[in-house]
């Protein structure tokens, strides 16, 4: 018994690397869609590859194996995600010593610069924006919309969007500039 056992799974074994052999390369292709760490395409691969082994004996003759690892993966990718977003956010805390509070990064050269501008200089820099500009920089910085929605609630192309963002943002610099300069 154990030898007749032994002899269908070889069997399976070399029909599922038969079938599977040309299909790793589309199937880390595909994955790349989904993810974008290597390491996690490469997980992906291995978990749908897993799957599939699994599933393959029961498979009937006429399958089209592509489309059926490439379900596969949909599905495992879907399962992964869901899993995901139902954990609660991750926080790292860094290195403590004796349960003291994590080392904090130093703050960047820009962040130093600009600590010391009040609040009403940048507000007098927004101000001085020409009115199309304001309203770009309103919907990108404070209310965070992307250049096509902010393109598509003013009306305009989202080129003309990204110029007026870019012209904005170089008129904030020099003016904040100016501001940390006075406050220094």
């Amino acid at each position: 018994m154990t030898g007749t056992a032994r002899a269908p799974s070889r069997d399976v074994a070399t029909r599922f690397g038969e079938d599977v052999a040309g299909l790793t390369d589309e199937l880390a292709r595909i994955a790349r869609g989904y993810v974008r760490q290597p390491g996690d395409v490469e997980d992906l691969v291995q978990e749908t590859l897993t799957r599939a082994w699994k599933a393959y004996p029961a498979l009937g003759p006429d399958v089209n194996v592509r489309a059926w690892l490439i379900t596969i993966m949909v599905n495992t990718w879907v399962s992964a995600h869901r899993a995901r977003k139902r954990r609660p956010a991750e926080t790292l805390v860094g290195d403590r010593v004796d349960g003291y509070a994590p080392r904090q990064a130093a703050p960047s050269a820009e962040a130093q610069a600009f600590s010391g501008i009040y609040a009403r200089e940048v507000w007098s820099v927004l101000a001085s924006l020409p009115s199309a500009q304001r309203s770009v920089a309103y919907y990108a910085f404070v209310a965070e919309l992307s250049n096509k929605e902010i393109a598509v609630r003013l009306g305009i192309p989202p080129g003309t969007v990204m110029s007026r963002l870019y012209r904005a943002r170089r008129t904030l610099r020099a003016g904040l500039g100016k501001a940390a300069v006075r406050a220094a």
